[in-house]
């Protein structure tokens, strides 16, 4: 099992951040361990993950600025969530892992894939805070209204 959190401080308000993080097609832009996600709304996705394997995947909103990834089968199955919290113009993003590897995975799980999945959360959360920031600058160019 794989688990850990990683987190960020956002010089954007909390709502920009999650209709940014919540934004479905736009997660392998920010993900890159995600090469594709096709399928979809309202249920499930199918996932192109940037090694040649596929899965499936559901997406929810949870409570108080959740987003959620279930990954439901393929080589990765467990919760991915992020959570954003904050006020006015700055926001805390954590993404919390939890899964587990198929059994071809397994061998490196101890070791370079966890830290392999550790750092690509890092620089994950850092093209979002990137993002954020700069639509911020750009005051208004990610609304409500575009998600």
């Amino acid at each position: 099992m794989i688990r850990f959190r990683e987190s960020v401080e956002i010089d954007s308000d909390p709502e920009r951040v999650f209709i940014v993080v919540s934004n479905i097609s736009t997660i392998p832009e920010f993900w890159h361990g995600t090469r594709e996600l096709s399928g979809g709304p309202p249920d499930v996705y199918r996932i192109r993950f940037a090694f040649p394997r596929t899965g499936t995947v559901r997406f929810s909103m949870g409570e108080g600025g959740r987003f959620e990834t279930h990954y439901l089968t393929g080589p990765i199955k467990g919760m991915k969530v992020e959570e954003v919290s904050g006020e006015g113009g700055r926001t805390r993003l954590s993404s919390t892992w939890e899964v587990s590897l198929s059994l071809y995975l397994r061998l490196f799980e101890g070791g370079r894939i966890a830290e392999h999945f550790r750092t690509g959360t890092r620089h994950a959360l850092m093209r979002i805070k990137h993002e954020c920031e700069r639509a911020s600058a750009e005051s208004g160019v990610l609304s409500p209204e575009s998600h």
